[in-house]
């Protein structure tokens, strides 16, 4: 462990040992008394501000008191995830991200953020797959003839993403690696922006997660050409997934979570991991989720979530470690 790692780590125990003393004061609250901030770290417009509006206010609903968005975007979702880190552990900030802000981006960048230390994890919402799009005026059709396309182009095709450190990003990597395909990567501060420029034709290519382009491509302004899902997507039947098209490596999806900073009172943790379960049971919000491409998480507790993010952190270090710099 560096230096500024251990001397934040003493910080946030002291922290936390205050935090310890007035548990007691959060516990005999009718929590929440005020409102509560969501951090999205990543800009309006994107697949986490999509699950994020509709989550904030099924929870405003719920809890009694609104929720309120609040954007941190940058550095693949970190910005936002360090700030809620550093925030006081009482019940009144959260983010709603996670792989791409709370697994990717800190190991990634070798953050002195914790994925699972700094963090209390109260909740998995669901997630859906990584995909291949291309504007509607690009002469390609299946994976392959994008890799062939891009071979043939002497500096490679110009692909967007949401952000560096996203799942997006990494996909993007690992495609280039397993395929040989040549591209130049492009990344946003966020997914709304990345699908305006390729809806727009600015840069006709992208690795973006379904969430953030599903609308687009029903309405026929992005061509979606495969997905990392294990299956096709009910929503897009037609489209086969990288598996099908010759590379069975490429599979993985990108889920979202709520966190808290470590520290956050147990009975907090429980009855806002209890909340956000009850509203995914819910079958409209299951069904808005759906259409939106999202595969909604089955319910965890908070042993269960802490098992997920450790079991995911497990499996994509390595991956994450072996991109190129």
């Amino acid at each position: 462990m560096n230096f500024a790692r251990f001397t934040r780590r003493a910080a946030m125990a002291a922290t936390l040992l205050t935090a310890s003393l007035v548990n007691q004061a959060f516990a005999q609250d009718a929590w929440p008394t005020k409102p509560v901030t969501m951090v999205i770290p990543f800009s309006p417009g994107g697949s986490t501000d999509l699950i994020g509006w509709l989550i904030t206010q099924e929870l405003s609903k719920e809890l009694g008191q609104n929720v309120v968005t609040e954007y941190k975007p940058g550095a693949g979702g970190l910005i936002g995830a360090t700030a809620v880190s550093q925030a006081a552990p009482d019940g009144y900030t959260f983010v709603l991200s996670g792989v791409a802000s709370n697994i990717i981006a800190p190991v990634k960048a070798n953050s002195e953020i914790d994925p699972i230390n700094d963090f209390t994890n109260v909740a998995v919402i669901g997630g859906g797959p990584t995909v291949l799009v291309v504007h509607p005026d690009v002469k390609v059709s299946t994976v392959k003839e994008f890799v062939d396309l891009s071979k043939a182009t002497a500096e490679g095709l110009s692909v967007v993403n949401p952000g560096i450190g996203t799942t997006a990003h990494l996909f993007l990597e690992m495609f280039r690696a397993e395929t040989g395909a040549k591209m130049v990567p492009i990344a946003y501060a966020g997914s709304g922006p990345a699908a305006a420029d390729l809806v727009a034709n600015q840069v006709p290519y992208g690795f973006m997660t379904l969430i953030a382009v599903s609308e687009f491509v029903k309405s026929g302004q992005i061509k979606l050409l495969g997905m990392s899902s294990e299956a096709r997507s009910p929503l897009f039947p037609d489209v086969p997934t990288l598996r099908e098209s010759g590379f069975p490596n490429l599979i993985g999806t990108s889920w979202f979570s709520i966190s808290a900073p470590a520290g956050l009172p147990q009975d907090i943790a429980k009855k806002m991991n209890a909340t956000v379960n009850k509203i995914l049971a819910d079958k409209t919000i299951r069904d808005k989720l759906i259409s939106e491409s999202v595969e909604v998480s089955q319910p965890l507790d908070l042993k269960g979530v802490d098992a997920f993010f450790k079991a995911e952190l497990d499996r994509w270090s390595p991956i994450i470690r072996a991109m190129p710099k």
